[in-house]
């Protein structure tokens, strides 16, 4: 908050909403007395409208703000280019579990974040069809058939269980498999039959993208040229000698083409992540209709499409680190002006829990298992999706999370249970209301909730500086105990100002949650 030229933080002093440093900041400058310059402040800010009171405490300045101001206050919210965001990008062989969905809510929640400040965002999800699970998944079916199941993606994922033991023994008719897969492109259509039905859990929990982008298209389509070019513009090193000889490297010594002619994923990621910038064109696409709705999957036809992105956000395990720190090295290089971000987050599990696809042990704990168990306990889809979201949510995506039910349905604090029965009795409260809302004096109480309407501005500005969806979070719990609080002092069904706070303690609420991709209730 600026006013005057004068910067403003949210007051934790009762019955003030702004509190200033600035002075502080100034006399080391000016090589004044603070509480001098703090007076000459507040004579300044007397006059200004949207003050209502100003006063100098031993050197600090604090503000009550007019009615004026919350009347006529808008958040700054404005800023441009183009972002893309992709995130989930589960290996097609198995059910989500709930690790893969902590890398679906993050970057879903980022997605509406970067919508809120009005930037042309793209969501892509990377179907990874030449993978050693798939073709180790693809080679069991093949010989050995899989058991029947409503879901196929459950039917290979249970088979990748067994596939798994049998690995080192079949690893070379496996191999040979994942060549054909490369060459020849077969194993495609039991690839999409897979995502077809993990993309209903996608649905299930709110999940949606603009492109599916696969692996093997960029392989045809995109990753000759692409390689050839970095070489052209000598990005990629060539070693004569030495343990790299034969090898095609980044200029700090990563390698990208192995001497046998290979590509490693540090060499395959960068190329998918220079298409996203627009440094080459080529891939082709259509609209199809999936269970999450309309989208572009990439193709052998169609059209060619871009994005030419100004920042791009990879949401992929904290495991990943260093080749996602190479991959930015690089595109650095090439592309100074632009950006690119890993948002690494740590593991979700439960207790004494791990999740491997090899070992089979998200079995109970998919996301579809999640939710279902979510229903059974709280009687209401709507209510276990918002208690699963906000819990994973919470938490900054580098902290590993432990999911508990008696804490994700809380009633008591710190669950979206809690903040979602803050806003449905703001709204029982303005039902019942004999007097419409009207904002005419702000007390004390008014105030204490009143700051955090403020507050909206900075909490979403930390979630976009900081790729972290957990500050939205962390605002709606300090929003919801601040209502939750005035609501037991205040009598409000005559109070007009009381009413008006309840409208926008509801309206910031409802945004919040929406960021998070919780669903709405109006009755709990």
């Amino acid at each position: 908050m600026d006013i005057d030229g004068t910067k403003f933080g949210i007051s934790k002093i009762k019955g003030y909403e702004l509190a200033s440093s600035e002075a502080f900041k100034r006399a080391k400058i000016e090589k004044r007395s603070p509480m001098e310059i703090s007076q000459e402040i507040v004579g300044t800010l007397k006059e200004h409208p949207w003050v209502e009171e100003a006063v100098a405490i031993n050197g600090y300045v604090n503000v009550k703000l007019s009615p004026k101001f919350y009347l006529e206050y808008k958040p700054e919210l404005k800023e441009n280019g183009t972002v893309a965001i992709e995130y989930v990008s589960v290996n097609p062989n198995k059910p989500w579990h709930i690790g893969h969905l902590r890398n679906a809510l993050t970057g879903e929640s980022l997605k509406r974040i970067y919508q809120a400040f009005q930037y042309d965002v793209v969501a892509l999800d990377y179907i990874d069809d030449l993978g050693l699970q798939v073709a180790q998944s693809y080679w069991y079916w093949k010989n050995y058939g899989i058991k029947e199941h409503e879901r196929f993606d459950w039917a290979v994922g249970l088979a990748y269980v067994e596939a798994a033991k049998l690995f080192e023994e079949h690893e070379k008719e496996v191999r040979e498999i994942l060549k054909e897969m490369e060459e020849k492109g077969i194993s495609r259509n039991f690839v999409e039959k897979v995502l077809w039905d993990q993309l209903k859990t996608a649905k299930a929990y709110g999940i949606f993208h603009h492109m599916r982008v696969f692996e093997s298209d960029i392989a045809r389509d995109l990753f000759n040229k692409t390689i050839e070019l970095l070489k052209e513009k000598g990005f990629l090193v060539y070693h004569e000698e030495g343990e790299l000889k034969g090898t095609w490297t980044t200029r700090g010594n990563r390698v990208v083409i192995r001497s046998d002619g290979t590509a490693t994923y540090l060499g395959k990621d960068i190329v998918f992540q220079l298409w996203k910038m627009g440094f080459v064109s080529g891939l082709r696409f259509e609209e199809r209709e999936d269970p999450t709705g309309k989208v572009w999957y990439s193709n052998i036809k169609g059209i060619e499409k871009e994005i030419n992105a100004d920042k791009v956000i990879n949401v992929i395990g904290i495991e990943q680190s260093l080749p996602q720190q190479e991959i930015a090295k690089v595109i650095k290089e090439i592309y100074p002006e632009k950006e690119y971000i890993h948002v690494a987050y740590q593991k979700v599990r439960l207790k004494d829990v791990s999740f491997s696809g090899r070992k089979g042990t998200w079995i109970g704990y998919s996301a579809d298992e999640l939710l279902e168990e979510g229903i059974k306990r709280i009687k209401s889809k709507e209510l276990a999706l918002s208690a699963i979201k906000f819990f994973i949510l919470k938490y900054t995506p580098t902290k590993e999370v432990i999911f508990e039910w008696d804490k994700a349905l809380s009633t008591e604090g710190d669950s979206g249970i809690y903040v979602m029965y803050a806003y449905v009795r703001a709204g029982s409260v303005l039902k019942k209301a004999e007097v419409n809302p009207l904002l005419k004096e702000l007390n004390e109480g008014d105030r204490e909730v009143a700051k955090w309407f403020l507050a909206w501005e900075f909490y979403l500005k930390k979630a976009l500086r900081y790729n972290d969806p957990s500050a939205i979070a962390e605002y709606l719990l300090e929003l919801a105990g601040a209502f939750n609080s005035y609501y037991g002092k205040v009598k409000l069904k005559n109070n007009e100002t009381g009413l008006w706070v309840t409208e926008q303690v509801r309206k910031y609420l409802k945004q919040g949650m929406e960021l998070l991709g919780m669903p709405i209730v109006e009755e709990m």
